[in-house]
């Protein structure tokens, strides 16, 4: 096997049929070699331009009453997507904030709904993140956070349950807990 040489690199880049595509890309170091683009690639200057364009006509000219364009935006290019790309049909894909910030919204909420709840249960081997989350609130409201040995979940299907007793709460748990679970793996 022979080790491609940077003349072999520089062959391929000139015979890419995508190589066109480059300059769509905002690339102020040509020299820089950037494979890190897992969360954060090169900046597409049609962004550049569509942000302009929106923070000049749509926040600067519309105000507020811009919404009437993007409060419908998650379930359109949801639709698009599912359409598109996914195989899936109208209104089963949603874009929506990260699983983090919507675990936080739903957790806070489902707080907030039963203050009488004063226990959050999740399991030990949760994702970090989602714990940080479920301290964080529980903290602002006086609660506890608790990791029961035997709080896991048993799968069938998409379906999650609760392991422990037959009616599916961990067998320690009286039969009304006051508590918030976050069973593990989403």
């Amino acid at each position: 096997m022979t080790i491609p040489t940077r003349l072999d690199a520089q062959r391929l880049d000139r015979e890419d049929p995508i190589a066109w595509l480059r300059d769509e890309f905002v690339i102020d170091d040509p020299d820089l070699i950037y494979l890190d683009g897992n969360s954060l690639g090169r900046l597409p200057r049609r962004t550049n331009e569509a942000l302009d364009r929106f923070i000049r006509d749509e926040w600067g000219g519309d105000l507020v009453a811009g919404w009437t364009r993007w409060v419908d935006l998650p379930r359109s290019v949801g639709d698009l997507l599912a359409r598109d790309f996914l195989g899936a049909r109208d209104g089963e894909v949603v874009v929506a904030d990260s699983t983090s910030v919507n675990l936080y919204r739903l957790a806070s909420a489902a707080l907030d709904a039963r203050p009488d709840r004063r226990i959050v249960l999740t399991a030990a081997e949760e994702f970090p993140t989602d714990r940080y989350i479920l301290e964080g609130l529980a903290a602002a409201r006086g609660h506890e956070v608790r990791s029961p040995p035997d709080l896991g979940v048993r799968r069938s299907g998409a379906d999650r349950v609760l392991r422990g007793s037959h009616d599916g709460r961990p067998a320690h748990l009286p039969a009304r807990p006051r508590a918030l679970a976050l069973p593990p793996g989403r």
